[in-house]
């Protein structure tokens, strides 16, 4: 019998090395990235023992992270936005500014913040080509009046709508961004948005890129139980060279402004 030797290849692989925690502890407090600042520092970036690590050792500590973070971004989300200081040359207060009611009703920052998150949420669905979720944006009721004058009235046709128009050829690929600015709340529970929209990607029925279309947007939200929906969704076109391609029965996104 000869001698057994193990293969050059295992002699090649490193020993996993321990990091600055000892072995079998957990990493407590910050983790620095310097020598000598304060917290835990590891050389390799491993603590402790990676000889005991295990998958459901990684799925705690992963899915421990993830909800960690969600929580910071959901304390973010609702926190006040801070107020800036008095500065040289600022701008004067609303109710000195001609033209404004003293008594003009504004959002919470919070409030404010998720009106304007629904513009990127349109954005996102419209991305993914995702009717439903681009359709749960609107009350159930709420409506989208066209430049022509033809209404999508309800959240379900705007979502039928939008599931033909996405099977299309003219409007596969498309991208439709919506940049919402000045938003006010009229009531604690209305607000008025106004934006800017722009739609690329469109072809004819050649499969001839068209020209990118925009305008301008205003939407009114309303709250309930589930959120802020739109209400109502009204825009109006810049001329441009082609005509959006007409594709689906009235009413609906019909184009040809």
């Amino acid at each position: 019998m000869g001698t057994r030797t193990q293969s050059p290849a295992y002699h090649r692989l490193p020993r996993p090395a321990r990091g600055g925690a000892q072995r079998g502890s957990l990493l407590r407090g910050p983790a620095p990235r310097r020598r000598g600042a304060a917290g835990t520092f590891s050389e390799s970036g491993v603590w402790g023992d990676p000889t005991l690590a295990t998958r459901e050792k990684g799925r705690l500590i992963v899915e421990g992270l993830v909800a960690a973070l969600l929580e910071d971004v959901e304390s973010l989300r609702r926190a006040p936005l801070p107020s800036a200081g008095p500065t040289a040359g600022a701008a004067p207060s609303r109710a000195a500014v001609p033209g404004v009611a003293a008594g003009h009703r504004s959002c919470s920052p919070g409030d404010e913040r998720t009106v304007r998150e629904v513009g990127d949420a349109l954005t996102l669905a419209w991305h993914n080509a995702d009717a439903l979720r681009l359709a749960l944006l609107w009350s159930a009721d709420g409506d989208m009046v066209h430049p022509d004058g033809m209404t999508e009235r309800g959240r379900d046709t705007i979502r039928t709508n939008r599931v033909a128009l996405f099977t299309r050829p003219e409007y596969r690929g498309s991208r439709h961004s919506v940049t919402v600015g000045n938003v006010r709340c009229v009531t604690p529970d209305t607000a008025v948005a106004d934006g800017k929209w722009e739609l690329r990607g469109v072809s004819d029925g050649s499969g001839n890129a068209l020209p990118p279309f925009e305008g301008l947007l205003t939407l009114v939200m309303g709250r309930s139980g589930s959120g802020w929906t739109i209400e109502a969704y009204r825009y109006t076109m810049k001329p441009a060279a082609a005509r959006m391609p007409m594709l689906l029965k009235r009413p609906g996104f019909t184009g040809g402004f």
